[in-house]
């Protein structure tokens, strides 16, 4: 638990180092504040991604970025893309504060610079923290050693609570147990890395091919009647489910459990014993 605690406090250190050498040009040369934010924000994740893989003790195995079949992958992202409607619905309806980007430009965020920043390098960093040291070192915690469900769900957790938002609880909290469960059930950030790209950049793409007339203000707008929209709700979680299904079948089928459990240990003894450390 320690570690997990020691690379999150890492990650936003690296965060806060990157903010304080952008906004030298941000003071003396006024670049505007948003676009220097996304420059820090890409500054920080490739220092903490090099950092992960420089620092014997949490760089990844190299099985950790594999998968198979590459079907699943797939199936993934078709669960993740029936689930952005129901998403929508769910973070509406709560209504909760956005205490981040309410007060921020984020127009400069859907572009190319936003891609990079938030739909790649942020996701990759975030992956290789929460479902890679975090995670790992949750599930060798003596507290709740053989109880993967409890690590996978605290690891969210401290993922919800990284990002500082409870606008963005209910998208992170799904998206921290999904990708921690395959994770754990695969023993690879592969599909974790992919599906976080995904989300990310679908989202940035989203918003440089919309209209200011057209934005996503809200997903009633986008509907001409609201029974339209309870429709179009409840058939894109019935595909999510089905979709679920399917690639729980293949986790089973290609990922027995014992083994997934068994791959896990290895993995965190070998981080013990000093040799080849595997990240989950």
């Amino acid at each position: 638990m320690l570690k997990a605690i020691k690379y999150i406090l890492v990650f936003f250190a690296f965060q806060i180092l990157a903010g304080l050498f952008v906004m030298i040009p941000v003071s003396f040369w006024g670049m505007d504040y948003s676009r220097a934010m996304l420059v820090s924000l890409l500054l920080s994740d490739i220092l903490f991604i090099s950092y992960i893989f420089l620092i014997k003790e949490a760089r990844p195995a190299k099985d950790s970025f594999k998968v198979q079949p590459w079907t699943l992958l797939l199936c993934c992202v078709l669960v993740w893309l029936a689930y952005f409607l129901p998403e929508i619905r769910i973070i509406e309806t709560l209504d909760l504060p956005d205490t981040v980007f309410k007060s921020i430009d984020t127009t400069s965020f859907f572009s190319l610079l936003g891609v990079l920043a938030i739909g790649i390098a942020g996701p990759i960093a975030e992956e290789l923290l929460f479902r890679g040291v975090v995670l790992n070192s949750l599930l060798k915690w003596d507290r709740i050693k053989g109880r993967p469900w409890l690590a996978i769900i605290l690891s969210a957790a401290l993922f919800c609570l990284c990002h500082l938002n409870p606008a963005q609880l209910p998208a992170s909290l799904s998206m921290g147990l999904f990708f921690g469960w395959l994770c754990y059930r695969t023993g690879s950030l592969l599909p974790g890395i992919v599906l976080h790209v995904f989300n990310n950049s679908m989202l940035c793409f989203a918003g440089m091919f919309s209209t200011e007339e057209s934005g996503l203000e809200s997903l009633t707008e986008s509907f001409r009647s609201p029974w339209i929209e309870d429709i179009a709700v409840a058939l894109s979680l019935i595909v999510c489910i089905e979709c679920l299904v399917l690639v729980v079948q293949i986790v089973n089928r290609h990922y027995p459990l014992k083994e997934s459990a068994r791959t896990m240990l290895a993995d965190s003894e070998a981080m013990d014993d000093g040799g080849s450390e595997g990240v989950a």
